[in-house]
């Protein structure tokens, strides 16, 4: 494992830094189904209710750190919805809840969005394109590995309303 120039850090794998010292810890409930799920699927032993896990909160990715929903600036860094590749090659979206080394395994536990399907999305008068998609917040789990992470999004949630909108590419807004 390769030092970064974080005074903590380590290269999980090329390209990818965990930054920060780990914190072990036993998962929540919710994240501990979804990386037994990982972990059967490929033939690992589950974890016990009491099995700790090493939790780090931020992620060099490329030139972006993509941090997670349980870091404690996450909200104003707004950093951790990312774009992924699940495990069927599909693109989706959702948070990233915190990054998980276990089994010699480093993966991301991701609070999946469903995307609205068929949604054009249309404000005052600009055109927001196919980069934009509405999404719900499902309050489902997945977890999968570094190397499936694309890139960081920008979401956007309407005042007033339970909208939620994700964009995958945020300089690119058409007027009419």
């Amino acid at each position: 494992m390769l030092i970064c120039s974080t005074p903590i850090s380590i290269e999980c794998q090329p390209g990818f830094f965990l930054l920060g010292k780990p914190k072990k810890e036993s998962l929540k409930r919710d994240y501990r189904e979804a990386l037994n799920t990982f972990f059967a699927c490929r033939g690992l032993p589950q974890l016990s209710d009491s099995t700790k896990v090493d939790i780090y909160l931020r992620l060099k990715m490329k030139s972006q750190t993509v941090t997670s929903t349980l870091y404690e600036r996450a909200k104003k860094t707004c950093s951790y919805t990312i774009e992924y590749c699940d495990n069927s090659g599909k693109t989706q979206l959702g948070d990233v809840c915190c990054y998980v080394h276990c089994q010699d395994k480093f993966v991301a536990i991701i609070n999946q969005f469903r995307t609205v399907p068929g949604c054009i999305i249309n404000y005052k008068d600009l055109n927001l394109v196919k980069h934009i998609s509405q999404v719900v917040y499902s309050n489902t789990f997945t977890v999968v590995q570094l190397e499936q992470l694309k890139q960081i999004c920008l979401k956007v949630e309407m005042c007033g309303r339970n909208d939620v909108y994700v964009s995958r590419f945020p300089n690119l807004v058409e007027r009419n």
